[in-house]
């Protein structure tokens, strides 16, 4: 199942994004667990998948971590036992790799 977090709603004025997760069942438990984050913003579509931790999809184009892109509008760095992704704008999402 696929759910959207947040996004944008409003005037022109703010910078356009969507934060989505897909979730699938976890075996002998009786939740879903988030497979992966997609996070769409700055014409980007950025995935994180569990248990992946040091790379992100950029594009569908897999990148080493810690990632800088578009002259410095989206970063994306280890913070724990996740990954931050920040915005030049303040968007900030923490996506907990295994404890989820």
């Amino acid at each position: 199942c696929s759910y959207i977090l947040a996004k944008t709603c409003g005037g022109p004025s703010l910078q356009p994004f969507v934060v989505k997760i897909e979730k699938v069942p976890r075996q002998k438990k009786k939740v879903s667990g988030i497979q992966e984050l997609v996070v769409e913003v700055h014409g980007f579509t950025l995935t994180l998948r569990r248990g992946e931790s040091r790379t992100v999809m950029v594009n569908s184009i897999s990148h080493r971590l810690p990632a800088t892109l578009n002259h410095g509008k989206v970063h994306l760095y280890h913070h724990g036992m996740g990954v931050h992704l920040e915005t030049d704008f303040g968007l900030l999402v923490h996506y907990d790799l295994f404890n989820h």
